[in-house]
């Protein structure tokens, strides 16, 4: 079974099946803000949030990652 992973933040090293950031560089396949991910709830293994919770203030940060947990599958994994 193919685990699907998302990786919030990925920039120019993206390790994940589906890869978002705020920029549209080359590497990114979706351009949104890490606040609204325009994915359905419960959908991921496994996300990556690496070199991105530093950018938020404490209640954005928390935010953030209510909308991490929000996309990933219960028992799946956050590597922050």
């Amino acid at each position: 079974m193919e685990i699907i992973s998302l990786d919030v933040g990925a920039g120019e090293n993206p390790r994940g099946t589906i890869n978002v950031d705020v920029r549209p560089l080359p590497t990114v396949d979706v351009v949104c803000h890490a606040l609204h991910l325009p994915f359905r709830s419960e959908c991921f293994d496994k996300v990556f949030l690496s070199h991105v919770i530093e950018h938020f203030r404490y209640k954005e940060a928390l935010r953030l990652l209510k909308e991490v947990n929000r996309v990933l599958k219960i028992g799946g994994q956050l590597e922050v």
